[in-house]
């Protein structure tokens, strides 16, 4: 039951995205991604929530903050420190081996950020979220 839930949520994610067209993120988006966003990320073994809050888009580096729920240690909170690297958007915490590597998806009214995450020896994966409005 727990696996078939799983490749439930996959197809619908694959599907929800496939709608929705990448976007190459510039300097004017900057202000839109500003905020908090809410989302999943998923790992080999594991389906988690996550959060993202970008605090600071004027000046570079960005500054975000990332919320990991459910983890081994529970709830952890990391800094980051962002900038756009080939029309994407690459936030770093305190070590270059935790970042997150995100693309804007636009349209049908709705933003998304997706993309990949590694956390050090933690591990890493993809992550999807959602601007929270």
């Amino acid at each position: 039951m727990k696996v078939l839930l799983v490749c439930l949520m996959i197809v619908g994610l694959s599907f929800n995205c496939s709608t929705i067209p990448v976007k190459s993120i510039s300097q004017s988006d900057l202000p839109d991604l500003k905020g908090k966003w809410e989302g999943m990320r998923y790992g080999t073994n594991y389906i988690a929530p996550i959060e993202l809050k970008i605090i600071e888009v004027l000046l570079l580096p960005l500054k975000a903050e990332v919320i990991f729920y459910q983890t081994g240690s529970g709830t952890v909170t990391s800094g980051l420190t962002g900038e756009l690297k080939d029309g994407k958007l690459f936030l770093v915490a305190w070590d270059k081996d935790y970042w997150l590597k995100l693309a804007l998806r636009t349209g049908n009214g709705k933003m998304r950020l997706e993309g990949d995450y590694q956390w050090g020896g933690y591990g890493g994966g993809t992550v999807s979220f959602s601007k929270k409005m």
